[in-house]
């Protein structure tokens, strides 16, 4: 993957003088300009590196010229969109976590309270030892059982959905006593669970 990084600089803040006059043609108009220089990942600021420095104009004759001993520079501060990039990531991690929780709360709901149609991709090891996953879905629920049938493929890794050549083998199942599914979710051996909206 192509990365784009490296240091640019950034506007931070612009202030408007008719008071001062330009050193060179005498008028009374400026701009001053702060800028800021900063590392950047797709020009997204992370960090600001070095001093923030001024460019001022004149609205005048539109020179132009830099300072650094300014009570504008001396009073402006680095804003927080400096650190946009942590920010980000610190906001996508924050998000991450929350969602994650937010969905193991909604799987285990399904398991205490378990739906006909209900769809788990589950674990398992191969004869070799690695991990081995395939899909079972719920036909049946009696008081203290659940019947399951067995999807015809096995995956070598944990996907979201079913292979389109996928199927569930309709002349097999298996029944097992309902607290399993609590025991199979606590050992990590229920990856996910899907549950078709009913009206």
């Amino acid at each position: 993957m192509f990365i784009l990084y490296g240091t640019t600089k950034k506007k931070i803040k612009t202030f408007t003088d008719q008071k001062t006059t330009c050193d060179l043609c005498g008028g009374f108009s400026k701009e001053y300009r702060i800028y800021q220089p900063c590392f950047h990942i797709f020009w997204i600021p992370f960090f600001p590196i070095g001093r923030k420095y001024m460019v001022v104009k004149c609205s005048g004759c539109n020179a132009q010229y830099d300072t650094i001993n300014d009570p504008y520079l001396s009073n402006t501060r680095t804003p927080f969109f400096m650190f946009l990039g942590p920010l980000l990531i610190l906001g996508f991690i924050i998000f991450g976590y929350f969602s994650s929780k937010a969905e193991q709360r909604r799987y285990e709901s399904y398991i205490n309270s378990p739906g006909i149609g209900d769809v788990y991709l589950m674990k398992t090891e191969s004869e070799s030892g690695s991990n081995l996953y395939y899909f079972s879905k719920i036909i049946d629920i009696k008081p203290d059982s659940i019947s399951m049938l067995v999807g015809a493929y096995d995956y070598s890794r944990s996907v979201s959905k079913m292979d389109t050549a996928d199927y569930f083998i309709t002349d097999f199942f298996y029944t097992f006593h309902k607290s399993a599914l609590k025991d199979w979710w606590d050992e990590g051996n229920e990856k996910s669970i899907e549950r078709k909206d009913t009206d």
